[in-house]
């Protein structure tokens, strides 16, 4: 009689800060993702410090990674409270609005101030949120591709609205994480 030999899946968890400025849709990505579509925010709502949401995804036969979203707030009155309770192991997802010039100049000030709290070497994302509404862009995909190469960050472009490229960007996030930590 032959036996069969199986393995337990691995799980590993990883928190992800999601950080950028107010009104670039931090919260609704974070909340999309780990729900469904119909968890977009009907309306703005600032968030007031910060909340976690969690998403799984599978990178690897018997591999899965969950991610921890951080989601902090974009006011400049919580950057003292993000900085401390950043844990030491995460890793990092700028988020931008690409219809709101100001948001994606303001991440070079977010990644010099997160970047030295969180793990070295590690990937990280740039999301360009808000391709739904393209006639309105105001940050080209070439210039923002640049600056997420000069930081060593992934960068994606979505729709938090429409809940197109979420899934994708983080899976890619989480499996580079993988790749680099096997």
């Amino acid at each position: 009689m032959v036996g069969i030999v199986t393995t337990a899946p691995k799980i590993y968890r990883l928190k992800v800060i999601v950080a950028g400025e107010s009104c670039v849709g931090k919260s609704a990505i974070a909340q999309v993702l780990a729900g469904n579509a119909s968890n977009f925010p009907k309306a703005y709502s600032m968030t007031p410090g910060i909340e976690l949401h969690q998403k799984s995804f599978t990178v690897a036969p018997q591999v899965s990674v969950e991610l921890l979203l951080v989601d902090a707030s974009g006011n400049i009155l919580y950057d003292w409270l993000v900085m401390k309770s950043l844990p030491k192991d995460a890793i990092l997802c700028l988020v931008f609005d690409m219809t709101n010039r100001s948001s994606f100049d303001k991440m070079a000030q977010w990644a010099t101030r997160i970047q030295p709290f969180l793990a070295k070497g590690m990937p990280g994302l740039i999301l360009g949120n808000k391709s739904d509404l393209s006639s309105r862009r105001m940050v080209s995909e070439s210039v923002a591709r640049d600056f997420a190469q000069q930081h060593q960050l992934l960068y994606f472009e979505c729709s938090a609205k429409a809940n197109t490229d979420l899934q994708d960007s983080f899976k890619a996030l989480a499996a580079e994480w993988y790749q680099r930590t096997k």
